[in-house]
């Protein structure tokens, strides 16, 4: 008797949700299967396609499970597109876009 391990690039990040301030914002997720292999995670803000700003890696807590991370130094009262990238040695899958606006500087304070 055997054994098929199937290894292949991790499945997208799913749920995104993302609430943005003056200048920063915070993302979380739902991890999806890693591809048989650990995965690690990032996110990217992107502005007018280029992108402006990275988050720290994100160790996968386990399948199912909610992630989050902060990107610090945003722009006031811009809007940004952000994705949630998972990683493993056999590829990467990016999350759907989802876009914020953060809050305008004169009026809230982070």
């Amino acid at each position: 008797m055997f054994s098929v391990n199937f290894s292949g690039k991790p499945d997208r990040p799913r749920d995104v949700e993302t609430i943005c301030n003056v200048k920063s914002a915070k993302i979380q997720w739902i991890s999806s299967f890693n591809g048989g292999d650990p995965q690690i995670f990032t996110v990217h803000a992107f502005l007018e396609q280029q992108e402006t700003s990275r988050s720290k890696l994100v160790h996968d807590g386990g399948e199912n499970t909610l992630h989050n991370t902060q990107i610090q130094n945003l722009l006031p009262s811009t809007a940004y597109i952000f994705y949630v990238v998972a990683k493993n040695k056999h590829g990467n899958s990016s999350s759907e876009v989802n876009i914020c606006k953060t809050l305008e500087g004169k009026y809230f304070e982070e």
